[in-house]
């Protein structure tokens, strides 16, 4: 029976004995006595008022379902119920109980249930730890849910927040702060994972142990700021800790740890948590993700960004161990110091570390673009260099730090400024000493490594090449070919001292160090100007080391240097492209193309001069070929053979100008037309096609149709093909000429 109904039988007997007492006073005929004071009712509608404090408890299987305490309770007619001076009511709902405690109520009770409530005042409702503060609530039973259209606060464990406007699902348990909502949750024992976090609604399940912040969400957790349209934060089962923080919808975080990521951005951001609620373990980004990692120091921290980007920590929270990235990826690790700035783009990226290091290695895929740029200011170079490749793998220092080895794979094609390029199936770039690492692999590309810088293009199956100094190495099948460049020496031979070529106007030769060395190289680089200076020349050999800078180059193993029918062969080759200059070493042979003069058609022709010696030297400043050892030249000048031959070019063309021949008496030996002189010394002038040799003695020995003469004497003249010679003796050799049998040994 309800207390409604034992109200109103208690009515019904009340009013039954005062009647009876009514007929007895009558009967006796006494006066009546005074009448007490009836109070006033406060509300004449009331069905039962109640003045006085009361309580009432209700139970069910011996366990209480309602009890109710009031400081007033005025019951009407329609069975609304009104409660003043402190309402206490604890019902049930789904078999959990909750209170709710308030200064005025108006309830509507059915049975053991709480069917309507109306709370006003210092409303507070506790349920299954959660306590809701608030000065007006309703109740309704059948929805499960309490509505507070106003300021509310709420309190569980470390957690509290206020808001306006909120409602509470019984059957869901759960609390939503409609506007303006604040929550916090305070450090723990150890001082650790305080966070405040505002929106513009939140709600808090308990049954499923999250909190969910939407619009405009914001969470400051110990100094991380975290911002999204929508979070929310599942909580361990105690709603103690946090295990996972879910951003949807422009996600930010920013504000690092103990080495983790600086910051990152993405549409949706994952976020789990060590046991301990604060220890970031992973990060997972969906779409324009974006991760600002530390830099040197307190330099500025490097970017990666991708569609998605992965991120695992180490135990402790404090270090990247492993990244991976898919489509669209970039990384930009800034400029330190002197240090240039770089930028790897790919389809892909993973990168792995050791939990007290970090990140220290990555593989980028699917295509890489790799950049490194530096503006040019005061005496620092400008850098602008790029390399392209199917897949790249970097080694860096600690902590993604900076880069140490980059490793290309796959049709790797390198770039440095507007001059320098290199090209190989494999690329090892070792970035702190400069220098590039060409070889062959099972990767697609050239089938062998190939670099230029402008002027010379080296291929071998490896070269080292130092960018910055512009030095290589090369090693087995090397080749060569160096293309000319225009230095003021017209169409063949050059002017020895041509004026520099100057850098563009507004350029800063001192500032952009880096490319403008190189492009100062090209222009005072000169191709010997014994060689054609409009066709490539071609060098090959087994080993090459070069100085683009100083325009040096050596070749050694099996040398061979070429240009259409100029030759020069040896063991070793020096070009020198500074001087124009050339060397040969060790079993030399050379052809040239010479210009010549026919003195009998005085016709001007090309013609070939083979020479064989020990060393050929070409100075192209003197327009000198010198060979020496053993020295043998045959050309339109005749067979002649010394132990050291100069041969000195015009200056504004290929012809001979004179040539001198040194050697012991009887080493040189001329053969010309129908003679063969010997001697200690030879000068041969194209002006007047004339040749003075001298011995000790020297000898001249003529073949005609029908008989020989031999020549002797201290100094030899005669004139290129012309049957006639000039003998003179000295105080110590008397010339004489005689007729002889002809030798059978022309030489």
């Amino acid at each position: 029976m309800s207390w409604q109904k034992n109200a109103r039988v208690a009515i019904a007997a009340f009013v039954i004995v005062f009647i009876a007492i009514v007929v007895v006073a009558l009967r006796h005929r006494k006066p009546p006595p005074s009448a007490a004071a009836v109070p006033e009712r406060r509300d004449k509608d009331c069905v039962l008022e109640n003045n006085q404090s009361g309580e009432l408890h209700q139970s069910k299987n011996g366990k209480v379902v309602f009890s109710m305490k009031y400081g007033f309770l005025c019951t009407y007619a329609d069975g609304r119920t009104r409660l003043g001076n402190g309402v206490e009511i604890t019902a049930t709902k789904n078999d959990k109980p909750f209170t709710i405690v308030s200064r005025e109520a108006e309830i509507v009770q059915s049975g053991d249930e709480l069917k309507t409530g109306h709370f006003m005042k210092d409303v507070k409702l506790t349920s299954e730890g959660t306590e809701i503060t608030t000065d007006d609530a309703t109740y309704d039973q059948q929805a499960g849910l309490m509505k507070a259209p106003g300021p509310v606060a709420f309190k569980r464990a470390r957690m509290q927040g206020t808001g306006v406007g909120a409602t509470y699902d019984f059957n869901r348990q759960v609390l939503w702060l409609l506007a303006k909502p604040h929550v916090t949750v305070a450090a723990d024992e150890k001082g650790q994972g305080a966070i405040d976090a505002t929106a513009e609604a939140m709600g808090m399940a308990r049954a499923d142990h999250y909190l969910k912040l939407t619009r405009t969400a914001h969470i400051n957790a110990e100094g991380r700021a975290i911002d999204a349209d929508e979070i929310t934060i599942l909580l361990t089962q105690d709603d103690q800790r946090v295990q996972t923080l879910q951003l949807r919808g422009n996600g930010r975080i920013s504000g690092a740890a103990d080495g983790g990521p600086q910051s990152m951005a993405a549409r949706d951001i994952d976020l789990t948590y060590a046991e301990d609620g604060r220890t970031l373990q992973h990060s997972h980004l969906v779409e324009n993700a974006v991760v600002q990692l530390p830099g040197e120091a307190k330099g500025p921290g490097k970017r990666i960004a991708g569609k998605t980007i992965d991120i695992t920590m180490s135990p402790d929270g404090k270090t990247v161990t492993n990244l991976t990235a898919a489509e669209n990826v970039q990384v930009d690790l800034p400029a330190d110091g002197d240090t240039p700035a770089k930028r790897i783009q790919s389809a892909t990226l993973n990168a792995t570390g050791a939990p007290g290091t970090g990140l220290q290695n990555a593989t980028f895929g699917g295509g890489v673009d790799y950049r490194e740029s530096r503006a040019a200011r005061g005496t620092v170079a400008g850098v602008d260099r790029q390399a392209r490749a199917v897949s790249l793998v970097v080694a860096t220092k600690p902590g993604f730090g900076a880069l140490e080895q980059a490793d290309f794979h796959g049709n790797v094609h390198f770039t440095d400024g507007p001059q320098v390029t290199a090209d190989a199936t494999h690329g090892l770039y070792h970035v702190d000493r400069d220098q590039i690492d060409l070889s062959p692999s099972q990767d697609p590309g050239p089938a062998a490594p190939r670099v230029s810088d402008g002027r010379v293009t080296v291929e071998a199956r490896t070269i080292e090449f130092g960018i910055s100094s512009r030095k290589l190495k090369a090693e087995t099948k090397v080749r060569s070919s160096m293309l000319p460049q225009s230095s003021g020496r017209g169409q063949t031979a050059a002017k020895p001292g041509a004026e520099r070529a100057q850098p563009p106007a507004g350029r800063n030769p001192a500032a952009d160090q880096g490319q403008s060395k190189a492009g100062e190289a090209n222009a005072q680089t000169r191709v010997p100007s014994l060689l054609q200076q409009d066709q490539p020349v071609t060098v090959t050999s087994n080993r090459l080391e070069y100085d683009g800078l100083a325009g040096h180059a050596v070749y050694t193993g099996n040398s061979r240097l070429w240009q259409a029918a100029t030759k020069v062969n040896g063991d070793t080759i020096v070009v020198d492209d500074k001087t124009g200059n050339l060397e040969a070493r060790t079993s030399v042979h050379t052809e040239m193309m010479m210009d010549d003069v026919d003195p009998k058609t005085n016709v001007r022709k090309t013609t070939k001069s083979t020479g064989e010696s020990e060393t050929f030297v070409y100075d192209d400043d003197k327009r000198l070929a010198t060979y020496t050892g053993k020295a043998h030249l045959i050309g339109s000048q005749g067979d002649l053979a010394a132990e050291k031959l100069e041969l000195f070019l015009m200056k504004e063309s290929n012809e001979l100008d004179r040539l001198e021949g040194y050697g012991t008496n009887g080493s040189v030996v001329v053969k010309e037309s129908n003679r063969i002189a010997t001697g200690a010394r030879l000068t041969y002038l194209s002006k007047d096609e004339t040749y003075h040799m001298t011995g000790t003695p020297v000898e001249a020995v003529e073949t005609a149709p029908n008989d020989c003469k031999k020549s002797v004497g201290a100094t030899l003249t005669f004139k290129r093909a012309v049957d006639s010679v000039t003998i003179t003796g000295n105080n110590l050799i008397r010339s004489e000429q005689k007729t002889i049998a002809c030798p059978t040994e022309t030489r």
